[in-house]
């Protein structure tokens, strides 16, 4: 500390001020202020705080020390107590996170109430393509950022200021280099429980979202691969396939109807069925279809049984042996089942027997197969 009179003559100086300017403390005293034996820095700067006008504390860095140190004046009776503090740890942590700031992939911006910009690391620099010297004080048009992004940038900002709310905000920005996406996080900073500033980070998720479309190119490409191979087989195997979608009454307790949603060309050419069955319901087709067929196929839509009957269908003139089981998740009143079919023959004897009770097996669903090529009804004469 110094104490300096009216005319600022030095009246008064500490052991730790003299140890800061290098030198004893009466080689300091009765010495004008401008003339004392005082770093040049430090002299101007505590002049500077004795005009009239009240100063706030000024920084001081002092290379022969590589110390730095604050520097504030307050008035007293005849005269003026100049006060110093070592900040020098203070001033290397903002170093160090000055450092990590300007050379993180991040961009870090700080942005006042008005919406202007406080503060803004080399990233944001560098994505705007100007010195942060010329773009501190600006809104983000002012920037002569595009309409499209500074717009609901500023909106995002704003919402932070009149909630006191964390935001979050994406945005894309079309360059000579492709698209590059960001996502930015914007919290409140307080003092004294006001919102003073909003701090911005914004990260470049460019790589991200382009391994995502890859990822998402390389699953419909695999989709489609299955999907593909899923259909030779559909349309190549020997015994019949449908898909239904079983129709149940209000209360989901017992089947009512089914439609055919897709089969294959073995399936009509074995069931005696036209061709053209998708979309329809099994009552357009046999109104009079016994419930049996209902029955077996509510039970394996209701429970996920799986089916395997021997059963003929006298409207058709044929026999069926029918595998059923049922296909994804259910759903309110509809669930889906598939069938198949497959050919085979039956003694005459056993043409006329009593159809068998359905059977459960520990895999798949029941589905019609044909078992005897008696012409039916849809059949082509």
């Amino acid at each position: 500390m110094l104490v300096v009179d009216e005319q600022h003559i030095i009246r008064q100086v500490n052991q730790q001020a003299a140890r800061w300017c290098g030198t004893q403390p009466a080689a300091l005293l009765g010495q004008p202020l401008s003339e004392a034996s005082l770093p040049p820095a430090v002299s101007a700067t505590l002049l500077q705080l004795l005009e009239p006008d009240e100063a706030p504390p000024r920084e001081v860095f002092l290379p022969e020390k590589e110390q730095w140190i604050t520097l504030s004046a307050a008035r007293q009776p005849g005269g003026w107590a100049l006060y110093w503090q070592d900040i020098t740890p203070q001033k290397q942590r903002e170093q160090q996170y000055q450092a990590l700031a300007d050379n993180m992939p991040d961009v870090l911006t700080r942005w006042t109430p008005d919406l202007r910009l406080r503060y803004a690391n080399a990233g944001f620099a560098s994505k705007a393509g100007q010195p942060v010297s010329t773009l501190l004080g600006r809104t983000f048009n002012e920037m002569d950022a595009p309409a499209d992004i500074a717009g609901p940038y500023m909106a995002a900002l704003q919402r932070v200021f009149d909630t006191g709310q964390p935001q979050e905000h994406y945005n894309s920005y079309s360059g000579p280099q492709g698209t590059a996406y960001f996502y930015s996080r914007l919290v409140p900073e307080l003092r004294d429980g006001k919102i003073e500033t909003v701090l911005g980070i914004a990260r470049d998720i460019t790589e991200l979202k382009n391994t995502q479309a890859e990822a998402l190119r390389l699953r419909d490409s695999l989709m489609q691969h299955a999907t593909d191979k899923y259909h030779a087989l559909f349309y190549t195997m020997d015994q019949g396939f449908c898909l239904l979608e079983v129709l149940f009454e209000e209360t989901g307790q017992h089947a009512v109807d089914y439609r055919y949603l897709e089969s294959n060309p073995v399936f009509a050419q074995q069931s005696g069925m036209p061709a053209d069955v998708q979309g329809k319901t099994i009552r357009e087709l046999i109104p009079d279809l016994e419930p049996f067929w209902f029955d077996t196929f509510g039970q394996v839509a209701r429970t996920g049984s799986t089916v395997r009957v021997e059963r003929s269908v006298p409207q058709l003139g044929r026999w069926f042996d029918m595998h059923a089981f049922r296909v994804g998740a259910p759903k309110p009143g509809r669930w889906r089942c598939s069938s198949t079919t497959s050919p085979g023959a039956r003694s005459a004897s056993s043409r006329y027997a009593t159809p068998s009770k359905p059977t459960r097996s520990g895999c798949g669903w029941p589905m019609p197969w044909a078992r005897w090529p008696t012409p039916g009804p849809f059949s082509k004469p």
